[in-house]
């Protein structure tokens, strides 16, 4: 007899309250029960007693005082967990009713070590989410790594470094790439499902908008991570910035790109001029971000005594070894 897998839920969260909560009663309302549910919270906004007062011990709560980031959130929460695959879930990602009893199947069946899931985002009525619908849906299959809704044999990542963690400054974005190129790198046999999904709400004020945008920009990413020294990621960035302008300032590139996302997903012709606009906003801000963590990393090996010369063109290994090589 073939035993059953147990399958449990990891969420990172940072002041995501109401958020959370619906994601939370999506998974408690399954064909399917979760053998257990950990969250991981590093909120200052009373999430955590939103939480227990919601659930209680229906969720396994851990509440740190300091924002160590999400990284560090989802490592803690797989480390500590006793389930045979961990789904690792955003705060404001909501399952179907069959979700967990479908992946018992597709554990059960198929030699996954991982599996990833489509997501939908719904609330499209705003013009923001319609823009990330469109890229979504522009973006190739055969690429896709890290999903939303992806879910891991709890021994495989076990064998991983995990997420991307304890540098002097958080890993903002990339995490999900290098974690799934570990299990690539190690034989871990990826598999999808574009029939299951899940779903997804995108932020609709300003404030929130941008600081998505601003969380996408990957240098520390390439820095720490990737082992990049500070004048490879600066001529990077230099590269980039001249990339951008070209695309942005020339006619027909934009018009194409444009034209592309329209074509995969809009509410009408005035989704041109919105999609023109996230462009620039996007480009302008991504890159506002990179110029602010060079500046960062900069000041960060000079606060350790830096020289000049080792600053730009010693790798982050080399400079802070006790950090970088774990």
């Amino acid at each position: 007899m073939i035993k059953k897998l147990s399958i449990g839920v990891v969420i990172p969260s940072y002041n995501e309250g109401q958020d959370l909560i619906n994601t939370l009663r999506s998974i408690m309302n399954q064909t399917s029960s979760f053998a257990e549910i950990v969250v991981v919270d590093d909120s200052s906004d009373g999430t955590d007693k939103l939480v227990s007062l919601t659930f209680g011990e229906k969720v396994k709560l851990i509440h740190r005082e300091r924002p160590l980031g999400r990284c560090s959130a989802r490592n803690l929460g797989i480390k500590i967990s006793t389930a045979d695959v961990i789904v690792i879930l955003n705060a404001d990602v909501c399952l179907p009713q069959n979700f967990c009893e479908q992946l018992q199947k597709k554990y059960s069946k198929e030699e996954c070590d991982a599996l990833g899931v489509e997501s939908v985002i719904t609330n499209t009525e705003h013009a923001y989410a319609r823009y990330l619908e469109a890229i979504h849906r522009s973006y190739p299959r055969e690429k896709l790594g890290w999903t939303e809704g992806f879910s891991v044999r709890r021994s495989a990542f076990l064998k991983t470094r995990g997420f991307p963690d304890g540098y002097p400054l958080p890993i903002l974005a990339g995490e999900d790439g290098q974690f799934v190129n570990d299990l690539i790198s190690m034989g871990a046999q990826l598999c999808f499902d574009f029939d299951l999904k899940v779903t997804t709400v995108m932020p609709e004020n300003w404030p929130t908008i941008e600081s998505q945008i601003r969380g996408r920009a990957s240098l520390r990413t390439l820095h720490f991570v990737y082992n990049k020294s500070l004048l490879e990621i600066l001529i990077r960035s230099i590269i980039k910035q001249i990339r951008r302008l070209i695309i942005l300032t020339t006619f027909i590139p934009f018009c194409w790109r444009l034209f592309w996302l329209w074509s995969h997903f809009n509410h009408g012709w005035k989704d041109l001029v919105n999609y023109s606009r996230y462009e620039f906003y996007v480009e302008w801000l991504r890159s506002h971000q990179e110029w602010i963590d060079l500046i960062k990393l900069f000041h960060l090996h000079k606060k350790n005594s830096s020289s000049l010369f080792d600053i730009f063109f010693k790798s982050p290994s080399e400079l802070t070894p006790n950090v970088i090589n774990k």
